[in-house]
Protein backbone atom coordinates (compact mmCIF):
# COMPACT_ATOMS: atom_id res chain seq x y z
CA UNK A 1 0.00 0.00 0.00
CA UNK A 2 2.03 2.84 -1.12
CA UNK A 3 -0.32 4.99 -2.27
CA UNK A 4 -2.03 7.59 -0.23
CA UNK A 5 -5.29 6.86 -0.56
CA UNK A 6 -4.54 3.14 -0.20
CA UNK A 7 -3.13 3.28 3.07
CA UNK A 8 -6.02 5.73 4.19
CA UNK A 9 -8.35 3.34 3.44
CA UNK A 10 -6.61 0.59 5.08
CA UNK A 11 -6.86 2.78 8.51
CA UNK A 12 -10.59 3.60 7.70
CA UNK A 13 -11.63 0.22 7.62
CA UNK A 14 -9.57 -0.74 10.58
CA UNK A 15 -11.25 2.47 12.67
CA UNK A 16 -8.05 4.41 12.98
CA UNK A 17 -9.42 7.73 10.47
CA UNK A 18 -13.29 8.59 11.04
CA UNK A 19 -12.54 11.93 8.88
CA UNK A 20 -10.82 11.24 5.61
CA UNK A 21 -8.10 13.85 5.40
CA UNK A 22 -5.97 14.40 2.34
CA UNK A 23 -2.40 16.04 2.12
CA UNK A 24 -1.82 19.78 0.74
CA UNK A 25 0.52 18.63 -1.76
CA UNK A 26 -1.32 16.16 -3.29
CA UNK A 27 -2.62 17.08 -7.11
CA UNK A 28 -6.50 16.71 -7.84
CA UNK A 29 -5.85 13.55 -10.00
CA UNK A 30 -4.00 12.00 -6.82
CA UNK A 31 -7.18 12.85 -5.03
CA UNK A 32 -9.29 10.27 -3.40
CA UNK A 33 -13.25 9.43 -4.11
CA UNK A 34 -15.78 9.42 -1.33
CA UNK A 35 -15.46 5.96 -0.63
CA UNK A 36 -11.59 6.62 0.28
CA UNK A 37 -10.35 4.52 -2.63
CA UNK A 38 -8.24 6.34 -5.70
CA UNK A 39 -10.28 8.30 -7.83
CA UNK A 40 -9.91 10.75 -10.68
CA UNK A 41 -11.27 14.27 -10.64
CA UNK A 42 -12.26 15.93 -13.94
CA UNK A 43 -11.04 19.03 -15.13
CA UNK A 44 -13.74 21.73 -15.37
CA UNK A 45 -13.37 22.33 -18.93
CA UNK A 46 -13.96 18.51 -19.35
CA UNK A 47 -17.31 18.64 -17.62
CA UNK A 48 -18.34 21.57 -19.22
CA UNK A 49 -18.03 19.81 -23.04
CA UNK A 50 -19.39 16.73 -21.78
CA UNK A 51 -22.63 19.07 -20.93
CA UNK A 52 -22.79 20.98 -23.81
CA UNK A 53 -22.21 17.56 -25.63
CA UNK A 54 -25.58 15.87 -23.78
CA UNK A 55 -27.09 19.36 -24.56
CA UNK A 56 -26.46 19.84 -28.33
CA UNK A 57 -27.36 15.75 -28.97
CA UNK A 58 -30.70 15.64 -27.05
CA UNK A 59 -31.95 19.24 -29.01
CA UNK A 60 -30.90 17.35 -32.34
CA UNK A 61 -32.90 14.76 -31.36
CA UNK A 62 -35.70 16.89 -30.37
CA UNK A 63 -35.96 19.33 -33.55
CA UNK A 64 -36.00 15.86 -35.50
CA UNK A 65 -38.77 14.30 -33.65
CA UNK A 66 -41.85 17.30 -33.67
CA UNK A 67 -43.66 18.47 -37.39
CA UNK A 68 -43.02 22.22 -37.58
CA UNK A 69 -44.62 24.18 -40.45
CA UNK A 70 -42.50 24.89 -43.15
CA UNK A 71 -45.04 26.98 -45.71
CA UNK A 72 -48.14 28.55 -44.25
CA UNK A 73 -50.69 29.75 -46.97
CA UNK A 74 -51.85 32.61 -46.37
CA UNK A 75 -48.73 32.91 -44.09
CA UNK A 76 -48.54 34.57 -41.20
CA UNK A 77 -49.44 38.58 -41.16
CA UNK A 78 -50.20 38.30 -44.64
CA UNK A 79 -53.24 40.55 -46.12
CA UNK A 80 -55.26 38.35 -49.03
CA UNK A 81 -58.37 38.54 -50.85
CA UNK A 82 -60.68 36.03 -49.56
CA UNK A 83 -58.34 32.21 -49.58
CA UNK A 84 -60.46 29.05 -50.53
CA UNK A 85 -57.92 26.80 -48.15
CA UNK A 86 -55.47 27.85 -45.65
CA UNK A 87 -52.60 25.31 -46.03
CA UNK A 88 -49.63 24.45 -44.08
CA UNK A 89 -46.97 22.14 -45.26
CA UNK A 90 -44.72 20.94 -42.52
CA UNK A 91 -41.29 18.95 -42.45
CA UNK A 92 -42.43 15.54 -41.16
CA UNK A 93 -45.02 12.96 -41.87
CA UNK A 94 -48.04 13.67 -40.06
CA UNK A 95 -50.82 11.03 -38.75
CA UNK A 96 -53.90 12.47 -40.07
CA UNK A 97 -56.51 10.96 -37.55
CA UNK A 98 -54.90 13.31 -34.79
CA UNK A 99 -53.92 16.19 -37.18
CA UNK A 100 -56.22 19.35 -37.19
CA UNK A 101 -56.84 23.05 -38.69
CA UNK A 102 -59.40 25.68 -37.18
CA UNK A 103 -60.05 28.67 -38.75
CA UNK A 104 -62.28 31.35 -36.55
CA UNK A 105 -62.74 34.96 -37.18
CA UNK A 106 -62.34 38.18 -34.72
CA UNK A 107 -65.16 37.21 -32.62
CA UNK A 108 -63.72 33.71 -32.44
CA UNK A 109 -66.52 31.89 -34.62
CA UNK A 110 -65.50 28.77 -36.57
CA UNK A 111 -65.19 29.49 -40.17
CA UNK A 112 -64.42 26.26 -42.07
CA UNK A 113 -66.81 24.26 -41.59
CA UNK A 114 -65.07 21.26 -44.07
CA UNK A 115 -62.99 19.22 -41.99
CA UNK A 116 -59.32 19.47 -42.39
CA UNK A 117 -57.52 16.99 -44.76
CA UNK A 118 -53.93 15.19 -44.81
CA UNK A 119 -52.36 15.13 -48.36
CA UNK A 120 -51.41 11.75 -49.77
CA UNK A 121 -47.53 12.15 -48.84
CA UNK A 122 -48.87 13.18 -45.14
CA UNK A 123 -47.25 16.55 -45.28
CA UNK A 124 -49.65 18.59 -46.35
CA UNK A 125 -52.31 19.60 -44.14
CA UNK A 126 -55.60 22.09 -45.23
CA UNK A 127 -58.90 22.89 -45.26
CA UNK A 128 -61.33 24.53 -47.61
CA UNK A 129 -63.11 27.76 -46.38
CA UNK A 130 -66.56 29.73 -47.74
CA UNK A 131 -66.12 32.98 -49.12
CA UNK A 132 -64.57 34.70 -46.14
CA UNK A 133 -65.36 38.27 -45.33
CA UNK A 134 -63.07 41.11 -44.84
CA UNK A 135 -61.66 41.34 -41.53
CA UNK A 136 -59.14 39.26 -39.24
CA UNK A 137 -59.25 35.47 -39.47
CA UNK A 138 -57.13 32.89 -36.52
CA UNK A 139 -55.75 29.64 -37.74
CA UNK A 140 -55.00 27.26 -35.17
CA UNK A 141 -53.22 24.23 -35.99
CA UNK A 142 -52.39 20.58 -34.11
CA UNK A 143 -49.59 18.39 -35.92
CA UNK A 144 -49.31 15.08 -34.61
CA UNK A 145 -46.17 13.63 -36.56
CA UNK A 146 -46.38 10.15 -37.38
CA UNK A 147 -43.68 9.16 -34.23
CA UNK A 148 -46.81 10.22 -32.10
CA UNK A 149 -44.90 14.08 -31.14
CA UNK A 150 -47.71 16.64 -31.46
CA UNK A 151 -46.77 20.41 -32.31
CA UNK A 152 -49.79 23.04 -32.34
CA UNK A 153 -49.65 27.21 -32.75
CA UNK A 154 -52.01 29.80 -34.53
CA UNK A 155 -51.50 32.79 -36.53
CA UNK A 156 -53.40 35.71 -37.81
CA UNK A 157 -53.95 36.58 -41.24
CA UNK A 158 -56.16 39.27 -43.00
CA UNK A 159 -58.79 39.08 -45.71
CA UNK A 160 -59.14 42.42 -47.48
Amino acid sequence: MSDPCSARFARRIAGDEATPTFPTSQTPSEACSASGMPGRIMKPSSLVRGALALAFAGASQLALAHALPKLQNPGPGATVSAPHEVAIEFGEALEPTFSKLIVTNAQGTQVNTAKSVVDAKDRKLSVALDNLQPGVYEVQWTAVAADGHRTQGHYNFTVK
